[in-house]
């Protein structure tokens, strides 16, 4: 089993579009509120299928904002760069990644406490994470076919046998955390803020969700996008424009470091949910 909601995680949940309180009713949480549901659904794993609730906002096809529309046009660069990974499952690829970071989440950056993880993938964060540290972990992802075949792939689970362990999966949009505030104590996003529909309401929610005294984590590449050149990120940030968007956000930074050569162009730092009374 990889995927699993415990009920800690689920006394956590609320309404993503209107934040109201969920009920449970035959195999899906509805709103007492604004009257959306949320339905469990399954994805294959392997020789098994496994449930994951959904909490995307689904609009009718004739009704999808030109916003979301053009997302999700980008996105499917996305999903084919990932599944192509999928399907090489290098374990070199891997193990050259784990290098690339080691040095941030085991002595830059010290999170501990409850740790939502915004386009968690499959929990790959958890390599990191002593267990000592960590009272509770939860992935957000709209890519709930990150577990497809997860059992075959069989070079990703030896580089990082943390993902054996069944991991609090949602699927759901930044935009739209189904969570009450004051859930939890580290926001973690990385590789992920230029690929949001909407960044700053993004980094709003992460706000919404954090308590007092919590953390943002971001990591982001910092790249100006050459003209007429095709990107596959909704966004690129300037270093000024990714503080203006944390500082107007709510946010007051606490830490920053450079990854090290060769991705000296990706920048990873934390900032404390600035809120009143504090």
């Amino acid at each position: 089993m990889f995927i699993k909601l415990d009920h800690e995680v689920i006394d956590l949940l609320c309404c993503p579009l209107c934040k109201g309180d969920l009920t449970p009713v035959k195999g899906k949480f509805v709103c007492m509120d604004c009257a959306t549901g949320f339905s469990e659904k399954r994805v294959m794993v392997g020789d098994h299928d496994e449930t994951y609730t959904d909490f995307r906002i689904d609009h009718p096809s004739y009704c999808i904002p030109e916003t979301k529309r053009r997302w999700a046009e980008i996105q499917q660069f996305y999903i084919k760069y990932s599944g192509d990974l999928a399907v090489q499952d290098n374990l070199q690829d891997y193990l050259v990644e784990i290098d690339s970071v080691r040095e941030i989440y085991m002595q830059k950056f010290r999170m501990q406490g409850s740790i939502l993880d915004v386009g968690g993938h499959q929990g790959r964060l958890r390599h990191y994470l002593p267990e000592a540290r960590i009272s509770l972990y939860v992935s957000v992802d709209p890519f709930p076919d990150v577990f497809e075949n997860l059992q075959k792939q069989t070079n990703l689970l030896r580089a990082f046998p943390d993902l054996r362990k069944p991991c609090n999966f949602l699927a759901g949009f930044a935009e739209n955390l189904p969570f009450k505030k004051c859930s939890f104590d580290w926001v973690h996003m990385r590789s992920v803020v230029d690929h949001f529909a909407d960044p700053y309401w993004a980094f709003k929610e992460a706000y919404r969700v954090l308590k007092p005294q919590g953390r943002l984590m971001i990591g982001l590449s910092i790249v100006e996008l050459q003209a007429g050149k095709e990107d596959d990120h909704a966004f690129r940030f300037s270093y000024d424009q990714l503080m203006d968007l944390l500082n107007s956000t709510g946010f007051g930074i606490e830490k920053e470091h450079w990854q090290k050569p060769p991705w000296t162009y990706v920048i990873y730092l934390s900032a404390k949910a600035v809120k009143s009374g504090q």
